[in-house]
């Protein structure tokens, strides 16, 4: 039922979608959804936790010291090219999209996704820093800065993909973006 609702978030936006559409394109009475969520946020957000999890991203937040902290940046973004040029839709990234909607929402929902957006900044800060330490990294700006740049590339990256650009294209372009920033 989760993948169904955030097919549909992912296609019309979370302000677009009711409980009623979920429950019919899952083929469930509106009382069983409410009885098993509560509401259309707890869905909202059950989805965006099954969809970071196998998000690329993924791997930043389970980066170990000893693991070649570049090499695990670049696996990280041409596995973000490969996962966004899967979808078929041309949709761009679902969490992309979502944290686009309500990040600056004063909500539970916006709060919620900050903290989405805060704990990824970290992750990345973490792995850059240890990219630095091992020499895999050769610049004079910050951790936190490279890492915000991070992500503000993968949301232009998200609509790159949305407007058909596949994954080599995507992969070329995170790499020329990858060394830009100066990781070797």
């Amino acid at each position: 039922m989760i993948r169904v609702a955030m097919d549909l978030f992912w296609e019309k936006g979370y302000e677009n979608v009711s409980i009623m559409q979920i429950a019919d394109a899952v083929g469930l009475p509106r009382a069983s959804i409410y009885h098993s969520f509560h509401d259309k946020e707890s869905i909202y957000l059950e989805a965006l936790s099954i969809y970071f999890a196998e998000h690329p991203s993924k791997i930043a937040h389970s980066f170990e010291p000893s693991q070649d902290a570049t090499k695990l940046i670049f696996r990280m973004f041409y596995g973000f090219s490969s996962f966004l040029s899967e979808e078929s839709k041309s949709r761009g990234c679902f969490g992309a999209n979502a944290i686009d909607e309500h990040l600056a929402a004063d909500s539970d929902l916006g709060n919620r996704l900050r903290e989405i957006a805060a704990a990824q900044s970290k992750a990345f800060k973490n792995v850059i820093t240890h990219a630095k330490k091992q020499g895999g990294l050769v610049t004079t700006r910050s951790p936190a800065k490279i890492a915000r740049i991070m992500n503000v590339f993968i949301a232009g990256l998200s609509s790159a993909s949305k407007s058909g650009m596949r994954e080599l294209e995507l992969r070329e372009i995170c790499r020329d973006f990858l060394k830009s920033l100066g990781f070797k």
